[in-house]
């Protein structure tokens, strides 16, 4: 699973631009009717609109995803995952905890690395939410290991904040 690359611009705060240009990119790629892109493009449109503070949009689109038929385990993973940030976003601590978040490293799957740092990144925020300190740091501790080997430096960032969200705890 890998997104469009203009996650670049959402990585540099630049969140309105980045939903725009997703949107852009779900639409393109439904015309040629290439779902997996479409949603690929739909779950990086739902972290940009998180990060712009329109939680109850990124929501939206997350369980729309969520709904879709054809969803692949890698897919799903990183769908629930992009819910559970907004959740925890809009102070709903329980419903993050209760969502289901895969393996660390989403062992198994085939996921762009960046996604899978996100994922495992939301995990760890998850965790912490839930007073579970010690097991947000053995995920912390994993994801910073695995992001050694990372050719793209976004997973090593994602993995350096997590473990310092868990020394800040």
């Amino acid at each position: 699973v890998s997104g469009p690359r203009s996650h670049g611009v959402l990585i540099r705060g630049r969140a309105v631009a980045a939903e725009k240009a997703f949107d852009e990119a779900a639409h393109c790629a439904q015309s040629a009717s290439d779902e997996p892109a479409t949603l690929d493009a739909r779950l990086w449109q739902a972290a940009a609109r998180t990060d712009a503070g329109r939680l109850t949009d990124a929501e939206s689109v997350c369980r729309a995803v969520l709904l879709t038929r054809a969803l692949s385990p890698a897919r799903q993973a990183w769908a629930h995952a992009t819910l559970t940030r907004v959740l925890l976003w809009q102070g709903r601590s329980e419903e993050a905890a209760a969502s289901p978040l895969p393996p660390p490293q989403c062992a198994g799957f085939d996921i762009d690395p960046v996604v899978a740092a996100s994922i495992d990144a939301t995990a760890v925020r998850v965790l912490l939410a839930a007073g579970d300190v010690f097991q947000a740091g053995q995920r912390a501790r994993a994801l910073v290991t695995a992001s050694e080997k990372a050719a793209d430096p976004l997973p090593r960032v994602a993995a350096l904040t997590a473990h310092l969200r868990v020394r800040a705890a």
